[in-house]
Protein backbone atom coordinates (compact mmCIF):
# COMPACT_ATOMS: atom_id res chain seq x y z
CA UNK A 1 0.00 0.00 0.00
CA UNK A 2 1.28 3.40 -0.96
CA UNK A 3 1.44 5.92 1.89
CA UNK A 4 2.98 8.75 -0.12
CA UNK A 5 1.38 11.97 -1.34
CA UNK A 6 -0.50 10.07 -4.04
CA UNK A 7 -2.01 7.57 -1.59
CA UNK A 8 -5.77 7.04 -2.17
CA UNK A 9 -6.29 7.06 1.62
CA UNK A 10 -5.76 10.48 3.22
CA UNK A 11 -3.67 10.35 6.41
CA UNK A 12 -5.47 10.26 9.75
CA UNK A 13 -4.68 13.48 11.66
CA UNK A 14 -2.04 12.88 14.32
CA UNK A 15 -4.24 14.22 17.14
CA UNK A 16 -6.75 11.43 16.42
CA UNK A 17 -4.34 8.65 17.39
CA UNK A 18 -1.51 10.12 19.47
CA UNK A 19 -2.55 11.29 22.95
CA UNK A 20 0.80 11.84 24.64
CA UNK A 21 -0.08 15.51 25.11
CA UNK A 22 -2.24 14.45 28.07
CA UNK A 23 0.98 14.20 30.11
CA UNK A 24 1.25 18.00 29.97
CA UNK A 25 -2.13 18.50 31.67
CA UNK A 26 -3.11 18.00 35.34
CA UNK A 27 -3.80 14.33 36.25
CA UNK A 28 -7.59 14.73 36.42
CA UNK A 29 -7.69 15.42 32.68
CA UNK A 30 -6.50 11.87 31.90
CA UNK A 31 -9.79 10.24 32.82
CA UNK A 32 -11.91 12.78 30.97
CA UNK A 33 -9.69 12.49 27.91
CA UNK A 34 -10.27 8.71 28.03
CA UNK A 35 -14.07 8.94 28.33
CA UNK A 36 -14.30 11.80 25.82
CA UNK A 37 -12.24 10.07 23.15
CA UNK A 38 -13.94 6.69 23.59
CA UNK A 39 -17.31 8.44 23.62
CA UNK A 40 -16.53 10.01 20.25
CA UNK A 41 -16.42 6.48 18.83
CA UNK A 42 -19.78 5.39 20.28
CA UNK A 43 -22.79 6.16 18.09
CA UNK A 44 -25.40 6.20 20.86
CA UNK A 45 -23.33 8.64 22.92
CA UNK A 46 -22.98 11.00 19.98
CA UNK A 47 -26.73 10.72 19.36
CA UNK A 48 -27.43 11.52 23.02
CA UNK A 49 -25.19 14.56 22.74
CA UNK A 50 -27.04 15.84 19.67
CA UNK A 51 -30.39 15.36 21.41
CA UNK A 52 -29.20 17.28 24.49
CA UNK A 53 -27.62 19.98 22.34
CA UNK A 54 -31.02 20.71 20.83
CA UNK A 55 -32.75 20.88 24.22
CA UNK A 56 -29.82 22.47 26.07
CA UNK A 57 -29.93 19.83 28.82
CA UNK A 58 -26.93 18.57 30.78
CA UNK A 59 -24.59 21.44 29.87
CA UNK A 60 -22.79 23.57 32.46
CA UNK A 61 -21.82 27.23 32.38
CA UNK A 62 -18.58 26.42 30.53
CA UNK A 63 -20.34 24.51 27.76
CA UNK A 64 -19.23 21.09 29.07
CA UNK A 65 -21.69 18.26 28.39
CA UNK A 66 -22.30 15.81 31.25
CA UNK A 67 -23.24 12.21 30.52
CA UNK A 68 -22.95 8.96 32.46
CA UNK A 69 -23.02 5.30 31.41
CA UNK A 70 -23.83 2.35 33.68
CA UNK A 71 -21.46 -0.28 32.36
CA UNK A 72 -22.01 -3.92 33.32
CA UNK A 73 -19.20 -6.34 32.56
CA UNK A 74 -20.23 -9.98 32.64
CA UNK A 75 -18.13 -13.09 32.08
CA UNK A 76 -19.64 -16.36 30.93
CA UNK A 77 -23.24 -17.32 30.29
CA UNK A 78 -25.97 -17.13 32.88
CA UNK A 79 -23.85 -15.16 35.32
CA UNK A 80 -24.77 -11.91 36.97
CA UNK A 81 -22.54 -8.96 36.08
CA UNK A 82 -19.38 -9.23 38.13
CA UNK A 83 -18.48 -5.58 37.77
CA UNK A 84 -20.57 -2.44 37.48
CA UNK A 85 -18.93 0.86 36.66
CA UNK A 86 -20.23 4.36 35.99
CA UNK A 87 -18.24 6.02 33.23
CA UNK A 88 -18.63 9.78 33.37
CA UNK A 89 -18.22 11.89 30.26
CA UNK A 90 -17.53 15.58 30.76
CA UNK A 91 -17.15 16.65 27.17
CA UNK A 92 -15.77 20.17 26.58
CA UNK A 93 -17.07 22.38 23.74
CA UNK A 94 -16.09 20.81 20.43
CA UNK A 95 -17.29 17.28 21.23
CA UNK A 96 -17.64 14.98 19.34
CA UNK A 97 -15.90 16.41 16.28
CA UNK A 98 -12.87 17.95 17.97
CA UNK A 99 -10.20 15.87 19.77
CA UNK A 100 -10.06 16.37 23.52
CA UNK A 101 -6.50 17.73 23.44
CA UNK A 102 -7.63 20.42 21.00
CA UNK A 103 -10.35 21.59 23.38
CA UNK A 104 -10.25 23.80 26.47
CA UNK A 105 -11.75 21.80 29.32
CA UNK A 106 -12.64 23.68 32.51
CA UNK A 107 -13.34 20.90 35.02
CA UNK A 108 -15.95 21.61 37.70
CA UNK A 109 -17.45 19.44 40.45
CA UNK A 110 -20.34 18.65 38.09
CA UNK A 111 -17.90 16.63 36.01
CA UNK A 112 -17.83 13.96 38.71
CA UNK A 113 -21.57 13.81 39.28
CA UNK A 114 -23.44 14.43 36.02
CA UNK A 115 -27.23 14.31 36.10
CA UNK A 116 -27.11 14.55 39.90
CA UNK A 117 -28.94 17.31 41.81
CA UNK A 118 -26.75 19.86 43.62
CA UNK A 119 -25.59 18.86 47.08
CA UNK A 120 -27.22 20.65 50.03
CA UNK A 121 -25.33 23.58 51.55
CA UNK A 122 -24.49 21.64 54.70
CA UNK A 123 -23.42 18.40 53.03
CA UNK A 124 -21.08 16.04 54.86
CA UNK A 125 -17.37 16.20 54.00
CA UNK A 126 -16.15 13.63 51.43
CA UNK A 127 -14.63 11.35 54.12
CA UNK A 128 -16.23 10.93 57.56
CA UNK A 129 -16.26 8.35 60.34
CA UNK A 130 -19.69 6.79 60.64
CA UNK A 131 -21.47 4.53 63.14
CA UNK A 132 -22.83 1.34 61.67
CA UNK A 133 -24.89 -1.26 63.47
CA UNK A 134 -23.02 -3.95 61.58
CA UNK A 135 -19.96 -3.34 63.74
CA UNK A 136 -21.34 -5.59 66.49
CA UNK A 137 -22.07 -8.26 63.90
CA UNK A 138 -18.54 -7.98 62.52
CA UNK A 139 -16.91 -8.31 65.91
CA UNK A 140 -19.14 -11.29 66.75
CA UNK A 141 -17.57 -13.34 63.97
CA UNK A 142 -14.50 -13.90 66.11
CA UNK A 143 -11.42 -12.04 67.32
CA UNK A 144 -10.65 -9.10 65.08
CA UNK A 145 -7.17 -9.33 63.52
CA UNK A 146 -6.87 -5.54 63.52
CA UNK A 147 -6.16 -3.26 66.46
CA UNK A 148 -8.38 -0.54 65.05
CA UNK A 149 -11.52 -0.86 62.94
CA UNK A 150 -13.24 2.15 61.39
CA UNK A 151 -16.29 2.57 59.20
CA UNK A 152 -16.08 5.44 56.77
CA UNK A 153 -18.67 7.30 54.79
CA UNK A 154 -17.30 8.30 51.38
CA UNK A 155 -18.81 10.65 48.83
CA UNK A 156 -17.94 8.70 45.71
CA UNK A 157 -19.12 11.58 43.52
CA UNK A 158 -16.42 13.87 44.92
CA UNK A 159 -13.30 14.45 42.77
CA UNK A 160 -10.40 12.11 43.50
CA UNK A 161 -8.26 15.04 44.62
CA UNK A 162 -10.94 16.05 47.16
CA UNK A 163 -11.18 12.51 48.51
CA UNK A 164 -7.41 12.20 48.81
CA UNK A 165 -7.15 15.52 50.65
CA UNK A 166 -10.08 14.68 52.95
CA UNK A 167 -8.67 11.24 53.77
CA UNK A 168 -5.24 12.74 54.50
CA UNK A 169 -6.92 15.08 56.99
CA UNK A 170 -8.85 12.15 58.49
CA UNK A 171 -5.60 10.21 58.94
CA UNK A 172 -4.00 13.08 60.84
CA UNK A 173 -6.76 12.87 63.41
CA UNK A 174 -7.34 9.10 63.57
CA UNK A 175 -3.98 7.45 62.80
CA UNK A 176 -2.76 5.27 65.72
CA UNK A 177 0.56 6.00 67.37
CA UNK A 178 2.32 3.32 65.34
CA UNK A 179 2.51 3.42 61.57
CA UNK A 180 2.05 0.33 59.47
CA UNK A 181 4.46 -0.10 56.57
CA UNK A 182 3.14 1.37 53.35
CA UNK A 183 2.22 -1.00 50.57
CA UNK A 184 3.50 -0.31 47.11
CA UNK A 185 0.68 -0.11 44.61
CA UNK A 186 0.72 -1.06 40.97
CA UNK A 187 0.10 1.21 38.03
CA UNK A 188 -1.67 4.43 38.80
CA UNK A 189 -5.07 5.27 37.38
CA UNK A 190 -3.43 7.83 35.11
CA UNK A 191 -1.23 5.15 33.55
CA UNK A 192 -4.34 3.03 33.00
CA UNK A 193 -6.20 5.78 31.14
CA UNK A 194 -3.14 6.54 29.01
CA UNK A 195 -2.80 2.86 28.10
CA UNK A 196 -6.44 2.74 27.00
CA UNK A 197 -5.92 5.89 24.93
CA UNK A 198 -2.90 4.32 23.26
CA UNK A 199 -5.01 1.29 22.37
CA UNK A 200 -7.68 3.60 20.97
CA UNK A 201 -5.04 5.20 18.73
CA UNK A 202 -4.30 1.77 17.30
CA UNK A 203 -8.00 1.06 16.86
CA UNK A 204 -8.58 4.28 14.91
CA UNK A 205 -5.62 3.69 12.62
CA UNK A 206 -6.76 0.14 11.90
CA UNK A 207 -10.29 1.31 11.14
CA UNK A 208 -8.90 4.05 8.92
CA UNK A 209 -6.52 1.88 6.89
CA UNK A 210 -8.58 -1.32 6.90
CA UNK A 211 -6.24 -3.85 8.47
CA UNK A 212 -3.76 -4.08 11.32
CA UNK A 213 -0.93 -4.76 8.87
CA UNK A 214 -1.72 -1.67 6.76
CA UNK A 215 -2.07 0.57 9.81
CA UNK A 216 1.17 -0.73 11.29
CA UNK A 217 3.05 -0.13 8.04
CA UNK A 218 1.67 3.40 7.88
CA UNK A 219 2.85 4.27 11.39
CA UNK A 220 6.22 2.65 10.74
CA UNK A 221 6.65 4.60 7.49
CA UNK A 222 6.25 8.02 9.10
CA UNK A 223 9.16 10.24 10.05
CA UNK A 224 9.98 10.69 13.70
CA UNK A 225 9.48 7.05 14.76
CA UNK A 226 5.77 7.39 15.55
CA UNK A 227 5.64 3.74 16.59
CA UNK A 228 7.09 4.77 19.93
CA UNK A 229 3.73 6.39 20.74
CA UNK A 230 1.91 3.10 20.14
CA UNK A 231 3.50 -0.38 20.00
CA UNK A 232 6.63 -1.48 18.18
CA UNK A 233 5.41 -5.09 17.95
CA UNK A 234 2.65 -5.70 15.41
CA UNK A 235 1.20 -8.49 17.56
CA UNK A 236 0.47 -5.89 20.25
CA UNK A 237 -1.62 -3.99 17.73
CA UNK A 238 -3.98 -6.95 17.33
CA UNK A 239 -4.45 -7.17 21.10
CA UNK A 240 -4.97 -3.41 21.43
CA UNK A 241 -7.54 -3.41 18.62
CA UNK A 242 -9.54 -6.28 20.15
CA UNK A 243 -9.45 -4.70 23.60
CA UNK A 244 -10.72 -1.35 22.33
CA UNK A 245 -13.36 -2.93 20.12
CA UNK A 246 -14.69 -4.85 23.14
CA UNK A 247 -14.87 -1.70 25.29
CA UNK A 248 -16.70 0.20 22.57
CA UNK A 249 -19.20 -2.65 22.15
CA UNK A 250 -19.90 -2.63 25.89
CA UNK A 251 -20.35 1.14 25.87
CA UNK A 252 -22.71 0.90 22.89
CA UNK A 253 -24.93 -1.46 24.88
CA UNK A 254 -24.60 0.29 28.26
CA UNK A 255 -27.57 1.86 30.00
CA UNK A 256 -28.06 5.37 31.31
CA UNK A 257 -28.87 5.46 35.07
Amino acid sequence: MNFGKDSPIPPLPLEEWVFTGIDLLPPEHSYFCFTDEYGRNVKRICEAFEADRITGRHFDQHGNWHFVLRVEKSFGRGLDPVEVAFERIDAPPGFPHKPYLKCRHIITNNAYAPLRPPAPKHALPPVVSVTWGGQDWLMAQGPCPHDHVYFLGLDWFAPDTNLEHAFAQWLKVNRPAYRAPEKRTGKTERVRWCALLKALGVYRLVRHYGTVASAFRYAASQDGDLLRFLYRNEADWYRAYKQTDRILQIWEQASVP
